[in-house]
């Protein structure tokens, strides 16, 4: 296991669609919050082709469930226009040396480099492997400055990665905002173990979507065995669990949707705040642009 020291530079974020659901926020959104106790977190509002509504969502999102902007550094992709320029000199040094001419390679290099990142979670193997393309990239720029001019990145496994549960259902997808009814219908279509004939057989929690949500939401460790065992045993209804599971939903998303619904009222304010870590991000990211151009002679 490998031992991370506090402190790295470190890049999450999300495409700019539409509000977060509750999927997300078990698998990466709650990962966060426990990443700015420890790091410099960088949160990336990639917003191409999208518009100002849809970036608003997701800031109402990240600021609702706990995110603070004066410790993760939120910013639009999009207002760090040199975010497009390192991308340009990566595509013409690394078509030479590491075959990066494709765009969307050399622009997801640039997301990562521009900031001096050093920490990535990821759950997608596609996104482990741009971080391996952008380390051989690291590598080549730092051998032709002769000192570390960029840093490599390491991929992050996160929370709930290798859990491998299908989420098909409606709570995947369930805004982070939503009321207490939509709460209850997503939380009663939850799949269970399809081959199960009745409550008295035994059942299967590792393929469940009830049971995987009940590991993010249940606090108490002891409690959640004593469930699993007695539904891998038999004797215990889907009823029971999904009716426990939505118990334990309703009063963690409670607070959120009363703090995003106030901060709703106040867009301008948010947007500022978006402003203040965009400025933030670009700053940080002219300084690599330039150390970058001075090694490339560009």
């Amino acid at each position: 296991m490998t031992v991370i020291p506090p402190n790295q530079i470190l890049l999450t974020g999300d495409k700019a669609t539409g509000p977060l659901g509750l999927g997300h926020y078990v698998r990466n959104l709650r990962q966060r919050l426990a990443y700015q106790e420890k790091h410099r977190q960088f949160m990336m509002l990639a917003d191409v082709h999208a518009g100002d509504d849809q970036v608003l969502e997701i800031a109402l999102d990240y600021l609702a469930i706990g995110i603070d902007p004066q410790r993760s550094t939120l910013f639009v992709q999009s207002q760090v226009p040199e975010l497009q320029e390192l991308a340009a000199c990566y595509a013409r040094f690394g078509a030479r040396t590491l075959g990066l001419s494709q765009s969307n390679l050399a622009h997801g290099v640039a997301d990562i480099t521009a900031l001096k990142t050093r920490l990535v979670p990821t759950t997608d193997p596609q996104q482990a492997a741009l971080v391996e393309h952008g380390n051989a990239l690291v590598r080549e720029v730092n051998a032709r400055a002769g000192t570390a001019v960029l840093v490599e990145a390491l991929p992050v496994l996160a929370a709930h990665a290798s859990n491998r549960v299908a989420l098909t259902s409606a709570a995947h997808a369930l805004p982070l905002a939503a009321s207490p009814d939509a709460i209850h219908a997503a939380i009663h279509a939850l799949s269970t173990d399809p081959e199960r004939a009745s409550a008295k057989a035994p059942g299967d929690v590792e393929q469940n979507e009830v049971f995987f949500f009940l590991d993010a939401f249940e606090s108490d460790i002891h409690f959640l065995d004593d469930l699993k065992s007695k539904y891998r045993r038999g004797g215990l209804s889907d009823a029971v669990i999904r009716h426990h599971l939505e118990a334990c939903v309703q009063q963690a998303l409670e607070p959120i949707r009363e703090r995003r619904n106030a901060l709703a009222q106040q867009p301008d304010e948010v947007m500022h705040l978006l402003r203040q870590g965009t400025e933030r991000a670009r700053s940080v990211v002219a300084g690599t642009l330039d150390e970058v151009k001075r090694t490339l002679g560009v």
